[in-house]
């Protein structure tokens, strides 16, 4: 499965050794929600959100030529320096948490594995779901793709296996579609 994902990203993206490998995994996530689609129609700009590495921010422009500006709480990681210098990649330093108004309307607003680590609380979650609804365009989209709550088992084993697995808050679907509601129109595809 990998092997097919890194020979589409090669054939979208020439120089696919930039991207980190969860980014050959979600490829095949974005074309099956229309992403890909999106992302060859988008005008101006496309926010991606917690990539201090800027790994996707370059597939993204590979692709379709199209402004991504990248942008995580954390600083740029040194390999995300790299990449900005080699490849005249952008980046905001901004928590999805507080609610600023960016100078640019985006067409696609995309966040990965963010909502988890940023928002412990409801409210922290709601604050977030409000910077999207601030930011995106008329008739842009927000993807969200987010590790959430399965399974006892599925928690149990994040949490005892994976470093970061204790501090990770798993969102069940009901709550987070639920506050997504309240600011956004969503279509929500379950995989």
């Amino acid at each position: 499965m990998l092997s097919n994902a890194k020979r589409l990203l090669k054939e979208i993206c020439p120089s696919y050794e930039y991207v980190e490998w969860d980014c050959f995994v979600w490829s095949k996530t974005l074309n099956l929600i229309g992403f890909d689609q999106d992302i060859k129609s988008a005008n101006n700009y496309v926010l991606d959100i917690g990539s201090r590495d800027l790994s996707l921010a370059y597939s993204l422009r590979a692709y379709s030529n199209i402004n991504v500006i990248s942008s995580d709480y954390m600083p740029l990681s040194t390999e995300g320096r790299r990449r900005q210098t080699l490849f005249d990649l952008k980046f905001k330093r901004l928590d999805i948490k507080n609610n600023v108004i960016l100078e640019e309307i985006y067409d696609i607003i995309y966040v990965k594995s963010v909502l988890g680590s940023a928002c412990k609380t409801e409210d922290e979650l709601r604050q977030a779901v409000n910077f999207l609804a601030d930011n995106v365009g008329p008739k842009g989209r927000v993807y969200i793709i987010e590790n959430m709550y399965v399974s006892d088992f599925h928690q149990f084993m994040r949490s005892n296996l994976v470093k970061w697995g204790t501090s990770w808050n798993y969102w069940r679907y009901d709550e987070i579609v639920s506050i997504l509601k309240e600011r956004l129109h969503i279509s929500v595809q379950r995989r």
